[in-house]
Formats: structure tokens, sequence, C-alpha cells
């Protein structure tokens, strides 16, 4: 959710009134008006923006599949999504059998995708560990996640190290993300010009997986 520039003028106008009103009251300086109205605005942007996006750190809960995290977010665990990348499911659940009416594969062979998937984002993160989280907590996608962006102790982002070790791809870039979505793509290419992870170890089966769910 953005504030528009016009809800943002209104907010301007509605704030001026009133506390131009409440200032008369007091006695204050006209000087001493403006500086507290600017402060104010300032402070009114500034709660925006924190609702649209922040940077903080949060405790990793459980690690569901291969792009998918539960974090500790305000004390209750929050199903957090690796922004910009899809990897395959590892159970059986809407996604799982959403790709394998795609797909038409084997139960088993997506499965065995996605476990491996799962281990490797298991190698980058551990259950208990602190992570930084970038992202805006009010949007969730069709499963009901949090599409996020999400860095390791080490500083490795989770979405780039899945796709350029081979074990996720990237999914088509949104206009709202869409210069780190060609970054992703970028790395994607590279993974499977070098067959990275399952592009090297499951050629046919990730090949068939990354074409019928694109």
């Amino acid at each position: 959710m953005t504030t528009s520039s016009s809800e943002f003028a209104i907010c301007q106008i509605a704030f001026r009134h009133r506390f131009d009103l409440l200032f008369e009251l007091i006695g204050l300086t006209m000087y001493t008006r403006i500086y507290l109205f600017l402060a104010l605005i300032v402070a009114l942007y500034a709660g925006s923006a924190l609702a649209d996006g922040h940077t903080a750190d949060y405790i990793v809960l459980d690690i569901e599949d291969g792009d998918t995290l539960l974090l500790e977010i305000e004390g209750q665990s929050v199903r957090a999504q690796l922004l910009g990348i899809d990897a395959p499911e590892d159970a059986d659940n809407p996604k799982f059998r959403l790709d394998l009416k795609n797909t038409e594969m084997d139960a088993e062979q997506l499965k065995q995708l996605g476990m491996a998937a799962t281990l490797h984002l298991k190698s980058l993160i551990a259950i208990g560990e602190s992570v930084t989280m970038q992202g805006a907590l009010r949007e969730k996608d069709r499963y009901g996640r949090i599409p996020v962006i999400i860095d390791n102790m080490a500083g490795r982002t989770l979405s780039e190290a899945m796709v350029q070790d081979g074990y996720a791809i990237a999914l088509p870039p949104t206009e709202q993300d869409y210069a780190y979505g060609r970054r992703l793509d970028r790395l994607e290419r590279f993974s499977r010009k070098s067959s990275n992870g399952l592009w090297g170890s499951h050629p046919d089966t990730f090949r068939n997986w990354y074409d019928r769910t694109r």
C-alpha cells in the first residue's frame, strides 16, 4: 500500500489547519509554527514509508521449502516468501498439485527436486538464526506469504543464492521490482550455463519443471 501524492497533500492541509489553530491558542510565533509543522510532515511521511517497507532482523522459526521460511515477527509466526524466485515443492500442497498438473511429472520426481531445493536452503540458513529482512509486511501473495528479501548472517541474499546455486528459478520481474528481477534473471542464466545445482544433477526433470511452471 503506497500513499499517493494527492493523499499526502490532503494530509498536509488537514494538519496545517488543525495545528495553526492550536498554535494560536498557545501563542507560538510564526517561525516556531513553521518549524513544528515541517517536523510533523516529516514524521507523517516516515510513518507511511515504514508501513510500506522496512529493514529489520528476525528469527527463523522453520524452513518450509526452497523458497519459504517461517519468521517470528512481533511475536507471531509469519510465512515469508523469498522475493522474485520459485523453487520446486517437496510436499503435497496446492502449489505442488498445480506443478504436477502443469508438468505431468511423476510425484516422486517432483518431490526429489523439492527436497534438494529445501536442503540447499537449509545449508544457507539455520532454524533459530537471525536474518535481515527487507519488505512490506502488509503485502501477501496468493499463498498467504509476504514476499521479502532476506540476507543470512554471512550477508548472502537468499533469493540470489538459491538461483545462482541452481535450486530455484527467477520469476518474471514485476514493475515494482523490475531491477531486482533482472538481476535474478542474470543469475539464472549464469546458473544454467554452469550447470549448477539441479541444472546439473537433474537436468531433464528440472528443465521440464522450469518450462512448464514459467
